[in-house]
């Protein structure tokens, strides 16, 4: 994981929240991984945010 960044928290009675990925690349060989950068979104503002996140993927 890259830079990560907060700015707010999420409390329980927070209400909708909304969680962005903007996905940068896909790998397919030798397992399927993608590399995006993430926000969590509270009330309009960005409280959360990670670039370069890393997710593989397996198939059952």
């Amino acid at each position: 994981m890259g830079k990560v960044t907060f700015s707010g928290q999420i409390y329980p009675d927070a209400g909708s929240i909304q969680y962005q990925l903007h996905i940068k690349r896909v790998f397919t060989k030798p397992m399927i991984m993608g590399i995006a950068d993430g926000m969590v979104i509270h009330n309009g503002k960005t409280i959360y945010q990670a670039n370069d996140l890393k997710v593989g993927l397996i198939t059952g």
